[in-house]
């Protein structure tokens, strides 16, 4: 049980550490605050709560909602 908790924390810690090196270099290429699906620029409050954001309100939005559609169309797959 221990070792798939520790799994878990580095991979956690990995997914942290990935995001915050995607930010660096998007500070490096000008394109820090930038939506990666539609490329308009990420609201600045959200930006300030969320530095690590990557999509604005309105695709993270329809982000979650596909992912919820597909996984529910797993679900009735099954």
């Amino acid at each position: 049980m221990n070792e798939g908790i520790d799994y878990s924390l580095i991979e956690m810690k990995y997914g942290q550490y990935k995001d915050i090196a995607d930010a660096f270099r998007k500070l490096q290429n000008d394109t820090y605050g930038q939506c990666e699906e539609c490329g308009e620029e990420i609201d600045i409050k959200r930006m300030t709560v969320n530095p690590l954001a990557r999509f604005c309100i309105a695709c993270k939005t329809r982000k979650e909602e596909l992912e919820k559609i597909q996984k529910e169309e797993t679900r009735f797959k099954e």
